[in-house]
């Protein structure tokens, strides 16, 4: 029987067991704006303003005739509504999300399930950024399945895609689902599909760190306590998940901040691990306006130690407060914790390596924010020495509004590799055309802290001349 991960307050939460388990806590990875408010820097449709220097554009390529005319997009989101915006006369095709009955089928009538103006949007910038490249939009509704997932790919794979573009995340409780998600993205690149997707927004959401033998975990110094927003009021949905590396057993506690104590477990995942059983916990609760923290307690991390499971209120150390009653003894480990909070900042927060399903997948390009005021990177972009690809404008300005985060810089970097597609006469590979963007990308500053972004016109350029070695970058068959 399949099990659904069900969002508990004042319970510990029904866990994930069954592959097909829906990717509960899947997010946009976005920082939206209201339709129609502009970027600090205010620029025409379609383009990014970068304050005195360089605007990212692609005006220069579409006077050029260059609209990635003959290329297919496909655009793969939770649910989209193009019908009545700019994007009517450039929908090829429209997948939608399986019924509400849970039968499989995919329904032909309008679908309001789910909010589609994120996914809307993000079609938009790729539409505006390539105007003459055909979309494909390939709804999965908000909590897909890994099969649903995967038919989604299966069909735009189906309709000869040459780009797909997915600016969400997602947060499976179970690590293995999010695994299947990304393995999906991986066959797509496989195939010879681009594979395009958000970094996540997720830089001061995570936390990353050794795990003691024994005790609650230190997030820093004396710490045990890692409170949501930074100690704001805060409420409504809370979404975590805890994983670690080892045969160990951790357990992961949501409290109350009460000025006098003692706090209460509002929400909690205490599954015990053995030999066979996987290693991560995770909270999805709905709560009321408060203050809250994330507590992780060493339950049985060298195999030796039991500890009291009766941890239904604590005072632990939030203030970098010595307790000696919850800092207990601890024992070097070699168990490395990362805890992921989708829905609220961490206060205690480690921004590298925060790069989530799918961008972590072989071959998928996974795309972060830069700021285009400061050209640094924008301080909620998830960063990794590894994983990120290429960066791309935090702020994209359409028709119908701004979009900010990497889910404004994913479909922008989507629509500049159709363009390029659109100039080669011979087949590209997703490696390729990866290299090209990450070479071309432009950086008018220069400074220890900017970061170079991929930029259209560059892009157009530098696939139509020969590289170093005289082929790297082209796009045209040479006799």
């Amino acid at each position: 029987m399949n099990r659904r991960l069900v969002a508990c307050v004042l319970a510990v939460c029904v866990l994930v067991t069954a592959s097909s388990a829906p990717l509960a806590g899947s997010v946009a990875a976005t920082v939206p704006l209201l339709p129609g408010e502009d970027s600090a820097t205010t620029a025409p449709f379609g383009q990014v303003s970068r304050t005195g220097g360089h605007i990212v554009s692609t005006e220069r390529v579409h006077e050029r005739g260059i609209t990635g005319d003959g290329v297919a997009v496909g655009v793969v989101g939770a649910s989209f509504e193009p019908e009545g915006t700019s994007l009517d006369g450039q929908v090829a095709g429209h997948r939608r999300a399986p019924d509400e009955r849970g039968t499989g089928e995919v329904s032909v009538g309008p679908q309001r399930r789910a909010d589609g103006r994120h996914d809307t949007a993000v079609a938009a910038v790729v539409a505006e950024t390539a105007p003459d490249a055909e979309l494909y939009l390939a709804a999965v509704g908000d909590d897909p399945t890994p099969e649903e997932y995967e038919r989604a790919l299966d069909w735009l794979v189906a309709n000869d895609v040459t780009v797909v573009v997915d600016a969400g995340s997602y947060f499976a409780s179970n690590p293995e689902t999010n695994e299947r998600i990304t393995a999906a993205a991986e066959r797509a690149t496989a195939n010879g599909t681009t594979f395009v997707t958000s970094a996540g927004n997720y830089a001061n959401s995570q936390w990353v760190g050794d795990g003691p033998a024994d005790g609650w975990v230190n997030f820093s110094n004396e710490t045990q306590g890692n409170r949501l927003a930074g100690g704001a009021v805060t409420g409504g949905e809370v979404s975590l998940r805890l994983s670690w590396n080892t045969s160990a057993d951790y357990d992961l506690y949501l409290y109350r901040e009460r000025a006098n104590g003692p706090d209460p477990v509002v929400a909690k995942s205490v599954r015990r691990q053995n030999d066979s059983a996987e290693a991560w916990e995770a909270v999805d609760a709905s709560v009321p306006r408060g203050r809250y923290y994330v507590a992780v307690d060493a339950y049985d991390a060298n195999r030796t130690t039991t500890v009291d499971d009766a941890n239904e209120s604590a005072n632990l150390s939030v203030d970098r407060r010595s307790n000696a009653s919850a800092n207990r003894s601890r024992n070097a480990s070699a168990t490395r914790l990362r805890l992921l909070s989708s829905r609220h900042s961490l206060e205690h927060a480690v921004s590298n390596e925060s790069v989530v399903a799918p961008a972590t997948g072989e071959g998928v390009v996974a795309v972060g924010a830069v700021d285009t005021d400061s050209g640094r990177i924008a301080p909620y972009s998830s960063r990794s020495d590894s994983l990120v690809d290429v960066w791309g404008p935090a702020t994209v300005r359409t028709e119908s509004g701004t979009l900010e985060g990497t889910s404004a810089a994913a479909p922008y970097v989507a629509g500049t590799a159709a363009l390029v597609a659109s100039t080669c006469t011979r087949e590209r590979r997703p490696g390729e055309l990866v290299e090209l963007l990450r070479n071309s990308a432009t950086d008018d500053r220069y400074t220890p802290d900017s970061f170079a972004v991929v930029e259209a016109t560059r892009a157009v350029e530098a696939a139509e001349r020969p590289g170093p070695d005289g082929r790297s970058f082209q796009c045209h068959d040479t006799e």
